[in-house]
């Protein structure tokens, strides 16, 4: 039965529009990687049959402001992060882009303002959402903090020091019209 679920996965988790390189690479780590899954499989098949099992779940009566909050928490991590989606479909997809945009913008504490909201929409008593969480924050930071301010200050210095390139005092309107000087400290020192 496993040996079936191997081909069933792959047809799975390949699509059409995926390149014909990164078909290989799936079909080369599944191989790589089936033995260790087979022995996951069997050993969760022997737990979930030794469980007894869980009493129902009571479900709480909200009220109406409350279920609204929670529709919207709800399509915001949904429509930031959804799970049922994968990576060539979140592509497609307008939310992801303006989510992502959002989350990466380097400036007036944008990012981290999102993630602070984010932070409070995701369930904290999951670690899963937590890690995932942490390890989204870090990575945005890197390419934000890190990558793109980069470029950003990289790029104002160049132009800085070429537009008195001919002049004798040509550092000084660096120190003045540099990279970092025209931003608002305060705010972004908060923010980070």
């Amino acid at each position: 039965m496993l040996n079936r679920g191997r081909k069933v996965s792959l047809d799975a988790v390949k699509e059409d529009d995926m390149p014909m390189c990164i078909k290989k690479a799936i079909d080369d780590t599944v191989d790589e990687i089936w033995p260790d899954i087979e022995e996951e499989v069997m050993y969760q098949m022997r737990i979930v049959i030794n469980r007894p099992e869980p009493p129902p779940i009571q479900i709480e009566q909200r009220s109406k402001i409350i279920a609204i909050f929670c529709c919207l928490r709800n399509w915001f991590l949904y429509t930031h992060d959804p799970v049922d989606k994968n990576i060539w479909q979140l592509l497609r997809s307008p939310s992801f882009w303006v989510w992502k945009l959002i989350s990466l913008f380097p400036f007036y504490g944008v990012q981290a303002y999102f993630f602070v909201f984010v932070f409070f929409c995701i369930d904290k008593s999951d670690h899963y959402q937590l890690v995932k969480y942490i390890l989204q924050f870090k990575k945005d930071q890197f390419i934000t903090a890190g990558v793109i301010n980069g470029i950003i200050g990289y790029c104002t210095y160049f132009i800085c020091s070429l537009r008195n390139f001919d002049k004798l005092d040509k550092y000084s309107t660096c120190i003045v019209n540099g990279p970092g000087t025209h931003l608002d400290m305060y705010l972004d020192v908060t923010a980070y």
